[in-house]
This record gives structure tokens, C-alpha cells and sequence, in this order.
């Protein structure tokens, strides 16, 4: 039973190579965030791990143990993951897959399997590893231990080194269709045709975007607030754009995947703009703010909201790079469009 949704090429990919038992020992999944790149892991965990003939079949106790990420025969590495320290575990507090966390996984993947007779290393947000860290994943990717499989993840693949990418095989998962998600929708919630196609459009093809959605009714309510800044912020001065912009600096300081969100609504935000001016907005994530672009329209120039969907871009890369956050904010801000008339 595959959880993956709208990744048959990959399903298919695997399963064979399950079948004829030529399964690599390096895989680099890739695409955005909320596509589906960490449920096709655990899919592929259960795939390597099942002991049912057709696999996997979610039923299994290795399967179990899987889904529970209880298996003790799996690594999963992450951002404030756990780590093992002597013979307990702890929640790691760095920002970062730091060197130390490759040595330990170096240490345990060389320690006979408990469960069966594979290891798998699960490294989830492989962008977020330090060049040292890299360098020390890519030595044991050069000679892997017998037996021991890898995934790497990435929502970033320009920031994984060259070198480990030449030693993995490349899986890009892909973004599904509008209507495929619409239906899921209407199929696993029975929502009604309208909601499921406003959740669609605004998932732009990431089914796990689309199911973390559905599974939280506040984050429609969310967005509405921050499109609502958007606006305001086009008639703001000065002073109101860079309280506006240390309030993004601070919340990035305690929660980054909140500010991340909030960039991202700032792309839809616009580019629903865009699709307006140009007569496209059946093709916009929600009809709700189609009289307000017409509106605006007559203020704001197609040349400024290109400049700023290219801004917004080109933040979330710098905030990527660990660049400071109050500098990135502050050039948001400043080349978000000033309402002026013609």
C-alpha cells in the first residue's frame, strides 16, 4: 500500500527495482516543500522493510514500525532531530545537520542491523547540512557500507554540493494537477466543488500543501489576515513598512516556517494580481480579491509587480542562506509598490 499520491513514475520506478533487487544505494528526492517528498520516503521505507510478498503492505509489523518511525533499523535525520548520546536520545536545538550529527550516524550505520538485514539513512532537509557535514555525508556516500540504503531530501537542490548529487540518483518529485486535487478533496473530505478548487489552486500542485490545508481550516482564515497587510502596506509610509518589516525579523527569530508561510502568501498574493491585470483570474487561487485587483489596477504598474514577485524570490533564497533577516525585510518592503495615481 503506497501512501504517495501523484508520484506513479517513482512507484513504479521503485517497485521494480525492488522486484529485480537492483535498488541504489543513494537517492536525492527533490521538489518543493508540501509535494509529497517525505511520504514517498517512508513509502519507500515500507518498500525495503515489508515482509509481505507484495510490498509494501502497511500491515506488516516492520510496516507498523515504519509508519511509527519506531523502526530501529532506520536513521531519520533532520533540524532538531534527535540525536543519540551514549545510550539516550536527545532533541538536538542547532539550526543546522552539523558535522557531529554525521559522525554518529557514521558510527551507528556501521552496527549490525537489529530487525533485518538493511539499514536505511533518511535525511530530511539535506540543504540544511553545514559544509562540513556535507563533506562527511559524501565520504561515506563514496564507500557506503554493504547493505545500508540512503535518502536524501531536498526543497533546494542548488544548495546540496555537486558531488553528492554525482553519487545519488536523482528523483524529482513532482507537483500534481489541479483537478487531481480538487477530487481528492472532495473524495477523502466532501468538501464542496468550490472549496475543493479554492484548496487546489491555492496547494499550486503541492498535494501535501492541499492536505495540511484541509487538515487546518485556521490557515484560510491566516492567509486572509496576511493578504489584508499586503494591501494596507501599499498605502503605508515609511515608518509603517519597517514595522512592518522588524515584526517579520522577529518572528523569523522564533518561528521561520511561520515567516516562510508568509512569503509565500505573498507570491500567491501577487501573482493572483498578475493573473487579474491580465485577464486570467479563473486561473487565480481564489476569486475573493478579483474586485479589489481591478481596483488597484489603475494605481499599481505591471512593471512594479513583477519587480517585487522577483523580490520576494530572491528573499526567500537570501533567508535560505542564512542571510541577515532585517536586511531582507527591509529591501521587501521598500520595493513592495507605493498606490500612486496615473
Amino acid at each position: 500500500m503506497w501512501n504517495s499520491l501523484g508520484q506513479d513514475d517513482a512507484i513504479q520506478m521503485f517497485s521494480l527495482a525492488k522486484t529485480e533487487n537492483r535498488l541504489a544505494h543513494s537517492y536525492l528526492f527533490f521538489g518543493p516543500d508540501r509535494v509529497g517528498k517525505a511520504t514517498l520516503a517512508e513509502d519507500f521505507a515500507r518498500l525495503l522493510f515489508c515482509e509481505d510478498e507484495i510490498s509494501p503492505c502497511g500491515d506488516c509489523l516492520p510496516c507498523k514500525r515504519v509508519t511509527s518511525k519506531t523502526h530501529t533499523d532506520i536513521n531519520w535525520i533532520e533540524v532538531g532531530g534527535e540525536r543519540d548520546v551514549g545510550f539516550s536520545k536527545s532533541k538536538s536545538k542547532s539550526k543546522s545537520i552539523g558535522i557531529d550529527r554525521i559522525r554518529e550516524l557514521r558510527t551507528a550505520i556501521n552496527i549490525k542491523p537489529f530487525e533485518g538485514s538493511q539499514r536505511l539513512v533518511v535525511i530530511l532537509g539535506s540543504e540544511d547540512m553545514t559544509l562540513e557535514a556535507s563533506n562527511a555525508l559524501l565520504k561515506v556516500l563514496e564507500e557506503p557500507p554493504e547493505n545500508v540504503f540512503f535518502l536524501l531530501l531536498t526543497s533546494n537542490l542548488s544548495m546540496i554540493l555537486p558531488t553528492i548529487i554525482s553519487r545519488c540518483q536523482l528523483v524529482k518529485i513532482k507537483k500534481v494537477s489541479d483537478e487531481f486535487i480538487k477530487r481528492y478533496m472532495i473524495e477523502k473530505y466532501q468538501f464542496e466543488d468550490s472549496y475543493a478548487l479554492d484548496i487546489a489552486r491555492l496547494a499550486s500542485g503541492k498535494i501535501g500543501m492541499a492536505i495540511f490545508i484541509a487538515d487546518n481550516p485556521d490557515y484560510l482564515e491566516s492567509r486572509l489576515e496576511i493578504f489584508s497587510r499586503i494591501h494596507k502596506l501599499l498605502n503605508s509610509g515609511l515608518e509603517e513598512r519597517f514595522d512592518y518589516s522588524e515584526r517579520l525579523a522577529m518572528d523569523f527569530s522564533r518561528d521561520p516556517e511561520k515567516v516562510h508561510n508568509e512569503l509565500r502568501m505573498w507570491e500567491i498574493w501577487w501573482r493572483d494580481f498578475m493573473l487579474v491585470q491580465f485577464h486570467s483570474s479563473d486561473k487565480a487561487s481564489s476569486t475573493s480579491n478579483v474586485e479589489d485587483f481591478l481596483e488597484l489596477a489603475n494605481f499599481v504598474e505591471i512593471d512594479d509587480v513583477i519587480n517585487i514577485l522577483k523580490t520576494i524570490g530572491r528573499s526567500i533564497k537570501l533567508l535560505q542562506s542564512n542571510v541577515n533577516p532585517r536586511l531582507v525585510f527591509d529591501q521587501l518592503v521598500l520595493q513592495t509598490p507605493v498606490i500612486r495615481k496615473k
